[in-house]
């Protein structure tokens, strides 16, 4: 599926659509430049290496990786696990966050996996719950092991 919006903030020119496994890699490097930005996270517990290898065994057991683009470059990176109806990762590259883009790749993912859905983020991360609670996903308890994530679900509401 290749989504491109039609309005939102900066988001007009972007397109949403299945990565090609040429953009594996790229999509990794996208990842961990997010990640390092995100708060209390330690530089040196985090690997490019290793989320390039999660990303490969993600796609492997069934994750549909998606990227967004912006001129030809990719802006953001979506892990969708149908399987599970869950969306496993979620990342806009830091230079393009408040642009719109991650509402449209929330768009993206319902318009993939109608019905309940769920995700997690971490506790700390006011950004993406702010965009979340912005979209309409609801907090739901996390497990109780789980006590610094915070888990949001899409009920098959239209947005």
């Amino acid at each position: 599926m290749t989504h491109t919006p039609s309005s939102q903030g900066g988001s007009d020119a972007v397109r949403i659509r299945p990565a090609t496994p040429d953009e594996f890699d790229a999509a990794a490097s996208l990842w961990y430049t997010s990640v390092l930005t995100m708060p209390d996270v330690n530089p040196s517990a985090v690997s490019l290496p290793r989320l390039r290898r999660r990303l490969y065994e993600g796609v492997r057991t069934g994750w549909h990786l998606h990227v967004a683009e912006l001129d030809g470059r990719m802006v953001a990176m979506m892990a969708l696990n149908p399987a599970e109806a869950t969306i496993d990762q979620l990342f806009v590259s830091p230079e393009f966050q408040g642009k719109g883009i991650g509402p449209r790749l929330l768009l993206a993912a319902v318009e993939n996996m109608p019905g309940r859905i769920t995700l997690r983020t971490a506790s700390n991360n006011h950004h993406a719950r702010r965009v979340y609670e912005a979209c309409g996903w609801t907090r739901v308890e996390p497990p109780e092991d789980e006590e610094d994530a915070c888990i949001y679900e899409w009920a098959g509401k239209t947005l």
